[in-house]
């Protein structure tokens, strides 16, 4: 043989260059869909933000909605189905097509426990192509801006599924809070494999403890006991909870022991008022600032909207907390342009529209759409006259 070709093929098949182009063709097929969520795995992207900002930036619908899980009760259905799992408010986007006059086109991008800086980067994602929507409603409240698990913007759930979606400029990456987040946004946004990791280590410990289950000696494990079926031995696994798992098991909860869930909120509510975070609020709010200065440079509106809770949750918090962070949103509000929907405080929200203490049921939900579309057509027609011009470029493509 060739002593060219003979010291080729030694590179090619030595074990850095094979180990190399295994973890390209890792990352190739990480990038065409995500794996671990099609066989049932909680993925990067358990709250599937990915598919739902795909098919946004393809359709460009007219609004869109970010926020955390206080959000999606605008997608449930009579009965409470795709509460975890839709993107469409049916009865919002009806509301706001008889308001407009056209028939308006609006898709939810809001995921359990989004952070501000999430909201951020999904309206960064969704505003850096040549076309996006005009219209942002983002509905948060005091807990973005005081609990731990807000203090850290990598933590969040959705971070580093949108990561990718944004774009890497210098503009996006100097907005960024700390280093930490910088990092990995970017190791997010350039590798699929770095993203999914938690994912990996899901499908690599469900079936690890599923094995263990197997052996001879008892190896138990904490499981979350499933309502509705049971394909592991007593339970279901953490790393197995995907929204369309925990949409089913929530509903037979609220509807079999609605207290049980009230109360692990009310605990998680004690806990974060009483030890909050000395960063949370810095941080967010120089997200928050950065979400108004971007919706101004793109000429995009936000609605920014005070979501209600019930009145037990908020007489956790110190006296004077819900109402000085009421005063502030208002003073932001004229200081950086946004417009305001306040219904903290909205005595129509009573404590039976709550399923849990903190998300609205299905009327509570319809009450909320209402309110956001009577506070458009009384404060802000601005608003609405801009949906309206947007369906109608829409339709005008379309044709």
């Amino acid at each position: 043989m060739n002593p060219f070709a003979t010291k080729l093929l030694r590179i090619v098949t030595s074990v850095p260059v094979i180990t190399l182009m295994l973890v390209g063709c890792a990352e190739i097929f990480m990038r065409s869909f995500n794996i671990p969520s099609t066989f049932g795995y909680r993925s990067s992207d358990s709250w599937q933000i990915s598919d739902r900002l795909a098919y946004c930036l393809k359709t460009v619908p007219d609004v869109t909605i970010v926020g955390s899980s206080l959000m999606l009760p605008l997608n449930q259905d009579g009965s409470g189905a795709h509460f975890y799992t839709g993107m469409h408010t049916p009865y919002l986007t009806e509301l706001l097509t008889r308001a407009s006059g056209e028939p308006i086109e609006c898709l939810n991008l809001a995921t359990g426990r989004q952070t501000v800086a999430e909201a951020y980067l999904i309206e960064k994602a969704v505003s850096s192509r040549k076309r996006y929507p005009k219209v942002l409603i983002y509905g948060l409240i005091l807990r973005e801006f005081v609990d731990e698990y807000y203090a850290g913007e990598w933590r969040g759930e959705s971070f580093g599924a949108v990561a990718p979606y944004a774009p890497a400029d210098l503009q996006s990456v100097g907005k960024i809070y700390s280093n930490r987040g910088m990092l990995d946004f970017l190791f997010s946004h350039y590798l699929y494999l770095y993203r999914d990791r938690s994912a990996i280590r899901n499908v690599l410990s469900a079936n690890t403890k599923d094995f263990l289950d197997l052996m001879p000696l008892d190896m138990p494990y904490s499981r979350m006991y499933n309502f509705v079926q049971k394909p592991q031995h007593q339970g279901l696994l953490f790393e197995r909870l995907t929204p369309q798992n925990m949409e089913a098991m929530m509903h037979e909860v609220n509807k079999r022991n609605p207290q049980n869930v009230r109360n692990t909120f009310r605990q998680h509510f004690t806990s974060m008022h009483a030890y909050p975070p000395r960063n949370a609020w810095k941080m967010q709010h120089h997200y928050l600032k950065s979400l108004a200065d971007l919706c101004d440079e793109k000429e995009v509106l936000l609605v920014l909207v005070n979501m209600p809770i019930s009145k037990e949750f908020q007489a956790i918090a110190p006296k004077g907390s819900y109402e000085g962070f009421q005063q502030w949103l208002d003073e932001l509000s004229q200081k950086w342009g946004f417009f305001l929907v306040d219904l903290a405080f909205d005595p129509d929200f009573t404590e039976d529209r709550f399923k849990d203490g903190l998300h609205l049921d299905y009327e509570g939900s319809r009450i909320l759409a209402r309110k956001i579309v009577n506070a458009l057509e009384r404060d802000y027609p601005t608003i609405l006259r801009t949906m309206a011009e947007e369906a109608r470029e829409r339709k005008s493509r379309e044709r």
